[in-house]
């Protein structure tokens, strides 16, 4: 069981609804016992949502993805870590 977080990003930075999101998220796994995983895609520093709390980061390759694509980006991460919050 984990938290999972999806981050968005603008050509490779974070903003800072997506940090914040990080922050919640790891509030809620702590309450829950658990880890807090971000899933987001393309060339952006995923690494970095470690300081607010990531343990894990899905990084999908390729960064221009639509709607249906981001959906089953998040899917798929979810069903990986066994995500019971996103």
């Amino acid at each position: 069981m984990s938290v999972l977080v999806f981050a968005h990003h603008n050509e490779g930075s974070f903003s800072k609804g997506v940090m914040e999101a990080c922050s919640y998220g790891k509030q809620i796994a702590d309450k829950l016992g658990t880890e807090c995983h971000a899933v987001t895609y393309g060339d952006v520093d995923a690494p970095s949502l470690g300081k607010y709390g990531i343990a894990k980061v899905h990084r999908y390759a390729d960064g221009d993805l639509d709607g249906g694509q981001m959906t089953k980006l998040v899917s798929s991460a979810a069903e990986a870590c066994g995500a019971e919050v996103v």
